[in-house]
């Protein structure tokens, strides 16, 4: 086995060990945000992300540490979230909440539960399940945010240019890029030594790149673009390298799984641009 391929299993291995619950901080964030902006938009009883919700706050919505509680799922397993964390604050930067969230000790790879976030979309809990599939929950935060957009542009006068400078959303694109680098350090982690594997097989050199996320962790990913353009023949090489990544894609669950959320994240993301 070449080197350069024994050099990203190991990385694969360390990623894994902790990006599954270094996306648990940022997507409460993100939520968050989304709560907020709804909340903005159509007031505490219409709003529709946790809609039962009610915390200590002036208008009966709850602080960051109500929320995050209130939308935990709760297990035997499970802690609770710390609370008073961040106090009220309603617009505090992701990347501190973050932090803050993970000094707590809190058990960040806990879920959250949908039935309690989401109720007009799951009405009724599915006790043969932990929780529905977590791109559907991304859908359903993106479809509601867009809604609460939409509606204060036709409702407080505000343009495209000033919602975007709002604090809330300016800091929901931040959290779900957050969410995004940590569900992507995972996803390549399990994908990338099966990719340089199928390609070394194809005779094909693999490229990996280098990306430092948001909170200046790094993860390595297949540099797709540079694979083919070093390729002899461009046209063969694109085609070999789609028809492996889409083996590899389809491989399995969990694979397809990550697929799908990143997916769902990166059309959420792209929404804001």
């Amino acid at each position: 086995m070449r080197f350069h391929t024994i050099l990203l299993l190991a990385l694969s291995i360390l990623t894994q060990v902790s990006a599954s619950s270094a996306a648990g901080p940022w997507q409460i964030v993100a939520f968050w945000y989304a709560y907020r902006i709804s909340i903005n938009a159509f007031g505490v009883d219409e709003n529709k992300i946790a809609p039962e919700g009610r915390g200590s706050l002036s208008d009966g919505s709850c602080t960051f540490a109500e929320f995050a509680e209130y939308t935990r799922h709760r297990t035997k397993r499970g802690t609770p979230f710390p609370e008073g964390l961040l106090g009220a604050d309603l617009t505090p930067d992701p990347l501190a909440a973050v932090t803050e969230i993970q000094k707590s000790g809190y058990k960040t790879s806990q879920y959250i539960d949908t039935y309690t976030l989401l109720p007009e979309k799951y009405a009724t809990r599915d006790k043969n399940i932990k929780m529905p599939r977590f791109p559907e929950q991304i859908a359903a935060l993106n479809e509601y945010v867009d809604e609460a957009r939409v509606y204060m542009m036709n409702t407080q006068g505000l343009t495209q240019e000033s919602i975007d400078s709002l604090p809330e959303f300016q800091n929901l694109k931040l959290a779900i890029r957050g969410t995004l680098d940590a569900r992507r350090a995972d996803f390549n982690s399990i994908t990338l030594p099966k990719l340089t594997k199928a390609l070394q097989d194809e005779k094909i050199n693999p490229v990996v790149k280098l990306v430092i996320a948001v909170d200046l962790t790094t993860y390595y990913e297949l540099d797709i673009d540079a694979i083919i353009s070093r390729a002899s023949n461009i046209t063969d090489a694109r085609t070999v390298v789609e028809r492996i990544v889409a083996q590899v894609m389809e491989g399995d669950d969990q694979t397809v799984r990550h697929g799908d959320l990143i997916m769902e994240l990166n059309k959420w993301e792209r929404d804001f641009s």
